[in-house]
């Protein structure tokens, strides 16, 4: 989860200093995914794969995960957690 956070900022900081205007996360299948990303997100497929909505075990992880995620993020941009939304 810690490793996974931390990518996403070294993420946001390198797109940032590429284009410093907005950042465009909206790119669905179409766009080549990182290879660093596709390790975090299939550790994430692999053993945190718990519905974050659910409040079982396995959700209540995902959900951390989740929010842990939101607010590097928002951090990272400037922005408050609440702010960040994921869609899919």
């Amino acid at each position: 989860m810690i490793v996974f956070a931390s990518l996403i900022k070294k993420l946001i900081e390198k797109i940032m200093k590429k284009n410093s205007k907005y950042i465009y996360f909206d790119h669905s299948a179409t766009t080549p995914v990182l290879p660093e990303v596709v390790k975090e997100i299939n550790d994430c497929f692999t053993f945190y794969y718990g519905n974050a909505s659910e409040p079982h075990s396995p959700g209540r992880k995902a959900k951390e995960i989740l929010e842990h995620s939101r607010e590097v993020i928002g951090k990272s941009l400037g922005a408050k957690p609440k702010e960040i939304v994921f869609t899919g």
